[in-house]
């Protein structure tokens, strides 16, 4: 009932710096320490002098990147920066003296702009390895990825999702592999593109967009969900909307197919929680305060199909065994099958111990008093089978 960032990757080698939109992004990480990452390069325009792309150390004189990064840049304009987490503070410069881009690789053609998207930049000067500059371990050729495996993403350059907040500092985060059938039906929803063999997709954990019954909407996409509580204000999840122009975004209201909007209603405000956050410690993913409200231009006019939810009463305590009703739309199951439609499913609440053990075993999701767990004790349905609601605070 949700959908979830999704990050598309190289099979030959993790595309830092590069979404598929072609904007450098690490949402939802963490700063990573001086030689945590030591094979990551970033590269930049040295008459710019402003990171377009990232990079990563094979051996000494060559570096991995996207074919898209380099095809249309002159390669003598190009400089490889090293050994640093912060590109405001260089290290290890070298100037780029060649490149190479896969000879299938197609930029005009949109749905196989993404196949053999990959390149070769050879420095001037080779890398001088040490504890903060050091080549990647390459993946055998054939090497399989297994759906479920943890990938580590790592870059420089936007950190919110979508078009958020930019960062000169090296982020990184952790991702989980996911399927083939389930990548395909999220991209060729989204944006029409095909994945192929030569990808990997990965999520992360923690960028679920919300529990909605109203639909989040930017450049005419459904990104997110919210829960009306007012005429003028929805309450969503932070890190749907953290980083976000309100004037780049739209509620859409009052229907259970969003390609056939009842009530659409542009964004005046948003105001995230003072204290959201999202950290890794000692590998636990730990979300804090993640919620938002959104306040709207117009006030919405309640109807039959458009009216406030019921809160709950300040430090109310929603007992294990309660019903509870999971909504919205996007994904209805882990192999994919994307909905425009609305979906809604009836969970059951469980406590703390069991969901705390489940998230934090198998995902390194840290569960908190601000949390809600519920799934079904039979049949695994609702959110992921275990539905990771956030409360209101």
């Amino acid at each position: 009932m949700m959908i979830q960032l999704l990050c598309l990757i190289s099979m030959v080698a993790i595309d830092y710096g590069a979404s598929i939109k072609l904007t450098p992004r690490v949402v939802g990480g963490r700063l990573a320490e001086p030689g945590e990452v030591p094979y990551q390069v970033a590269l930049q325009n040295i008459v710019t002098k402003e990171q377009f792309c990232g990079g990563v150390i094979i051996n000494e004189y060559y570096v991995v990147t996207s074919a898209h990064c380099i095809f249309w840049e002159d390669i003598l304009d190009i400089a490889v920066s090293a050994g640093t987490t912060d590109l405001r503070k260089p290290h290890s410069v070298h100037l780029a003296v060649l490149g190479h881009v896969h000879e299938q690789y197609d930029p005009e053609h949109f749905n196989g702009r993404f196949n053999y998207d990959i390149g070769l930049v050879k420095v001037q000067t080779p890398f001088v390895f040490s504890f903060l500059i050091s080549p990647a371990n390459l993946p055998k050729q054939d090497e399989f990825v297994e759906t479920g495996s943890t990938a580590l993403i790592s870059g420089f350059g936007v950190i919110t999702y979508p078009a958020g907040k930019t960062t000169n500092q090296l982020y990184i985060v952790d991702n989980i592999i996911v399927n083939q059938t389930y990548c395909n039906e999220i991209y060729i929803d989204l944006i029409d593109a095909e994945i192929y063999d030569s990808q990997i997709c990965s999520i992360h954990p923690t960028e679920e967009k919300g529990i909605c019954f109203i639909s989040l909407q930017y450049g005419g996409e459904h990104f997110c969900g919210g829960v009306i509580i007012n005429k003028v204000y929805i309450l969503t999840a932070a890190h749907c909307v953290y980083g976000i122009n309100s004037s780049d975004v739209s509620v859409i209201v009052g229907t259970t197919d969003l390609r056939k909007p009842h009530s659409e209603h542009l964004v005046q405000s948003i105001y995230v929680h003072e204290e959201f956050n999202i950290t890794i410690i000692n590998g636990l993913i730990i979300v804090s305060a993640d919620i938002a409200l959104l306040k709207l231009q117009s006030p919405l006019k309640f109807s039959c199909l458009v009216s406030s939810v019921n809160l709950p009463e300040q430090n109310q305590t929603v007992e294990a065994g309660s019903t509870v009703v999971v909504s919205g739309y996007g994904v209805t199951s882990p192999e994919g099958n994307f909905t425009t439609q609305l979906y809604v499913v009836k969970n059951i609440i469980t406590n703390e111990t069991y969901c705390r053990e489940t998230y934090e075993k198998d995902l390194n999701i840290s569960i908190t008093h601000q949390h809600i767990c519920a799934n079904h004790p039979v049949i695994q349905k609702g959110a992921c089978a275990v539905s990771y609601l956030r409360k209101s605070l």
